[in-house]
């Protein structure tokens, strides 16, 4: 098994890899993204203030971390050794219940080790990059709640649900899970009944097998969990009022579930037409170039020239549709192109199958509940679900190799059947075509994730090449770089509020979508680390929870206010516009959140604390 061609792949693998980690490490002290990850730096900052909030992944990150605040390429680089953990756990896990399901072969096929899988997987799990913002963050908990928690449940499938290892990964399992609920519930609840679920089909337990073996490990680990946030994260007692209170907001202003599942089902339908089309003249080349043999007749050389002319038409309908754009423009079309990969190789395995290659009932129940774990991990945000389920695709890479290892690990029908060494169901050519085909999806993802942290990172104006200006501000920590625009706008801004006799760690109400220029000016944002320009009634949700903070605050505007908000905002503590005093404006050269807010007016109050 261990050819030249295997060697060639794992290389590449490695290399990837190696790529990846070094573009992430030159580009962790550049560009920032004044909006999402600067929103998470501020919540870091300030933990202890903003318990106002759906989530707590602020303060279970502040926790793990011992309390300290670290730099802005220190998050990130924190993050990446966060992923580089989850990757791990799901890797040894998926091996040893592989292990388990191909006979042991694994180890013979990799050439020893997990390696191989665990670069696989984490080039999958650096699919983020490609659209997101690159800080730790709650999507970063998330994940890894759910991918530690899969790798252990994977681990206890492959031993005996007596043995005690495989009833310690579930008690750890269950430790993990009360996390991910404080950081998203709604994922969080749909993944214990989805993990439940799978145990439950695989293993088949009669009633007291099930209490004893699967619900009590469980059970135990999820209350020693919860005891464990409460008592070195939060309060029970503040975690319930904050929850409560901001669990109505967030109905009231549309984010219930029930809008939630309609756009759901709706990016859900969008995948089925992709695979209708652009995707039909794929499956159907698929359909053409798998079909078995009638007794060992080659297949009609037209057959092999329809298909190539199939596949050309579909290579011509991605450009066409602009399929291969990068980054978070085009997230959505990226999981439904892998999606599609994972159809095709479905009719693959499905028109060749033979009866060394028929799926067990257990091998089923695990690739569907593989199948729908990023839709689960994405399951309650108000982003599209095709973006976040790019977030954890690296369980559709996990179906992908299992398909894989079942064809490297078969043997011939023929001499399956006697005592004697069998011999492999792949010829070495056939070998080489599947290494090439599992390629093909990890070099898609290395140059979506490098495309969208190079050239298009998220919400930045300009590329990671011009970010070279060292960046001086009251809020950075260690050197850290931007371009030359924003450098100079963030020195004007300080100097404007120095005029209006600012302070660091004085309050400051950035309206709207602009956390990051109070983090930048080392100051405080009162009540909420954001305020909206699309959501003005959750701004005036945050004024009222504690009005007295709102009062001499330093106040950023861009856009013009109407006198509806000028009422709302008078009448929840923030005296604008009498009781402010304008100290100039600014050209903002960030505006790529929202394209209207070319303008920064900067405030002073009159009456300062």
């Amino acid at each position: 098994m261990n050819s030249t061609f295997f060697k060639w792949f794992k290389a590449l693998l490695l290399l990837l890899t190696v790529v990846s980690l070094a573009v992430f490490g030159w580009a962790a002290n550049k560009g920032l993204d004044v909006s999402d990850e600067s929103f998470y730096l501020l919540n870091y900052r300030y933990a202890d203030t903003y318990h106002a909030s759906f989530s707590s992944f602020h303060l279970i990150i502040n926790t793990m971390l011992g309390g300290h605040e670290f730099s802005i390429a220190g998050y990130r680089i924190i993050y990446l050794f966060i992923m580089a953990l989850q990757t791990a756990v799901f890797t040894y896990g998926f091996g040893k219940w592989l292990e388990s399901e191909v006979g042991g072969r694994v180890q013979r096929i990799t050439a020893g080790g997990y390696s191989i899988i665990f670069c696989y997987f984490l080039l999958a799990t650096f699919a983020i990059f490609s659209w997101a913002p690159r800080t730790l963050s709650y999507n970063g908990i998330n994940s890894l709640v759910i991918y530690a928690s899969a790798g252990l449940l994977l681990f206890a499938l492959s031993r005996p649900s007596r043995d005690r290892l495989a009833l310690l990964a579930l008690v750890l399992a269950g430790v993990l899970l009360p996390f991910g609920f404080f950081t998203k519930i709604s994922a969080a609840v749909l993944c214990l009944g989805w993990h439940g679920l799978m145990l439950l089909l695989v293993r088949r337990p009669r009633v007291g097998e099930l209490l004893i073996f699967i619900a009590l490990p469980l059970a135990l680990g999820i209350g020693v969990g919860t005891l464990l946030y409460f008592g070195t994260v939060q309060s029970y007692a503040d975690w319930w009022l904050n929850f409560n209170r901001e669990m109505k907001v967030i109905v009231k202003v549309g984010y219930g579930p029930g809008q939630m599942v309609r756009r759901y089902l709706a990016d859900a339908l969008h995948v089925l037409l992709f695979v209708l089309w652009p995707g039909l003249p794929l499956l159907g080349a698929c359909v053409l170039l798998t079909g078995k043999r009638t007794n060992g007749a080659r297949k009609p050389l037209a057959l092999y020239g329809i298909a190539a002319v199939l596949l050309l038409v579909f290579a011509c309908l991605c450009v066409y549709y602009n399929v291969f754009d990068h980054a978070y423009r085009n997230a959505d079309a990226t999981t439904r192109l892998l999606f599609l990969f994972l159809v095709a190789v479905a009719i693959v395995w499905f028109r060749r199958q033979s009866a060394t290659l028929a799926l067990r009932f257990s091998e089923i129940v695990v690739l569907i509940w593989l199948l729908a774990l990023p839709a689960v991990a994405a399951f309650g945000t108000a982003n599209s679900l095709l973006t976040n389920v790019l977030n954890d695709i690296v369980a559709w890479f996990a179906i992908l190799l299992f398909f894989a290892f079942r064809l490297l690990s078969a043997s011939r029908p023929e001499a399956a059947e006697g005592a004697l060494p069998t011999a492999p169901l792949l010829a070495p050519n056939q070998r080489r075509v599947l290494y090439a085909l599992l390629m093909l999806p990890a070099l898609y993802v290395f140059e979506q994730a490098m495309w969208g942290s190079i050239f298009r990172p998220y919400m930045l104006p300009d590329n990671l090449l011009t970010q070279t200006e060292q960046l001086k501000a009251p809020g950075v920590r260690g050197k850290f770089y931007v371009d030359a625009r924003f450098r100079t706008f963030v020195a004007e801004l300080y100097a404007t509020l120095q005029r209006g006799g600012y302070q660091h760690g004085q309050s400051i109400v950035a309206l709207n979508d602009m956390p990051g220029l109070v983090y930048l000016m080392n100051g405080w944002s009162p009540n909420a680390p954001w305020y909206f320009s699309f959501a003005f009634e959750r701004n005036i949700h945050a004024l009222s929870l504690n009005p007295a903070n709102i009062k001499g605050s330093y106040l950023l505007l861009n856009k013009a206010l109407s006198s509806q908000e000028q009422q709302e905002l008078q009448a929840h503590g923030l005296n604008y516009p009498t009781g402010y005093q304008l100290l100039g404006q600014l050209a903002n050269p960030y505006n790529v959140f929202n394209a209207d807010q070319t303008t920064v007016w900067v405030y002073a109050p009159v009456e300062r604390r």
